[in-house]
């Protein structure tokens, strides 16, 4: 997580520099600035996700992971996404926050499941 999140920090800082090198289009490079800074907050998400789910599928617990992502995936990061970009006009910048939204959601819940032990009961694979 530390490595992800400085080489999300980076991009942030240096993001106006980083797209600039590939357009002088000022609107793009502050919403790709954005876009960085919001990454910064959906790599906490991502990482979580990838460490519990991997743990709860080698323990056997593969179901609980595929549940809870089909549900939030669809409701948060396509349904709300979809909602907040483009009916109500937030656009690149919404449908970035609504992914960070999934992704720290299901990370919460994911790590909720590995600390509860509920995976005890589970066969191993």
């Amino acid at each position: 997580m530390v490595i992800t999140l400085t080489g999300s920090a980076v991009l942030a800082v240096f993001g106006r520099d980083i797209i600039g090198a590939f357009t002088g289009n000022e609107e793009i490079i502050a919403m790709g600035v954005w876009v960085f800074v919001v990454d910064w907050f959906l790599e906490i998400g991502r990482t979580s996700n990838i460490f519990a789910t991997s743990t709860l599928r080698a323990t056997g617990d593969a179901f609980y992971p595929l549940l809870i992502a089909v549900i939030f995936n669809w409701t948060i990061a396509v349904g709300l996404s979809y909602l907040v970009g483009i009916p109500l006009g937030y656009g690149l910048i919404g449908m970035w926050i609504c992914f960070a939204l999934d992704e720290n959601i299901r990370g919460v819940i994911l790590m909720r499941r590995w600390q509860s032990g509920k995976w005890r009961t589970k066969g191993l694979a």
